[in-house]
């Protein structure tokens, strides 16, 4: 019988800096560990907020995954009780590089949507600034590391903090605290424009 091995705690470091969104770096679900993925998505379709999300791989799937027949790039979509089991699919599918997908997931406030390029870059922008924009929260799986990078306002939303209590991620309890600089390209500004390009195709305003 295959026994199930889940983790006791949250490991994570801290990318912090004094204006605009910070970053928690931590695996929210340990790799093919569909006990802990599936608690995951539970805990963002309880959350209050509305989640998108978009992901895309370099090469052909691995054979393992063909089955699923999973579209190289997903553009958004919304996570709903009917698209969860796609989202499980997209953070466990590997290529024949051995990389995952890279995913893109954003938090908004209930209610509101978002449906088109210019929505996201707006959105995104705001975030940034730390303006009056509906995102609560951006996650990323980039598809060459194992942890996801989960960024934050510095102070947020209480669903969000309702989130990160449920994940186990906060200051105090973060294994390392650097400065935000130290992610390099994992920046999210780094990141932004490719991110919002990839959620769209190329024929969508």
């Amino acid at each position: 019988m295959k026994i199930l091995v889940t983790r006791t705690s949250m490991k994570s470091t801290l990318y912090f800096k004094e204006k605009g969104p910070i970053c928690y770096e931590a695996e929210l679900f340990e790799n093919g560990n569909s006990f802990e993925l599936d608690a995951l998505i539970e805990s963002l379709l309880s959350s209050a907020l509305n989640w998108y999300w978009a992901s895309d791989r370099q090469f052909e799937a691995i054979e393992e995954f063909k089955e699923w027949s999973l579209p190289q790039t997903r553009y958004l979509t919304q996570l709903t009780n009917e698209t969860s089991k796609s989202l499980h699919q997209d953070f466990l599918e590997e290529d024949t590089d051995m990389r995952r997908r890279t995913v893109e997931l954003y938090g908004i406030e209930f209610g509101q949507t978002i449906s088109t390029k210019a929505d996201l870059s707006r959105e995104v922008t705001e975030f940034l600034a730390e303006g009056d924009s509906v995102i609560h929260c951006v996650v990323v799986q980039i598809n060459d590391t194992d942890p996801q990078y989960i960024f934050v306002p510095l102070k947020p939303s209480k669903q969000i903090r309702g989130l990160l209590d449920r994940w186990e991620l906060s200051k105090e309890t973060a294994q390392a605290v650097r400065e935000y600089k130290h992610l390099y390209l994992a920046q999210l500004e780094s990141m932004a424009k490719g991110l919002i390009e990839a959620a769209f195709d190329e024929a969508h305003p």
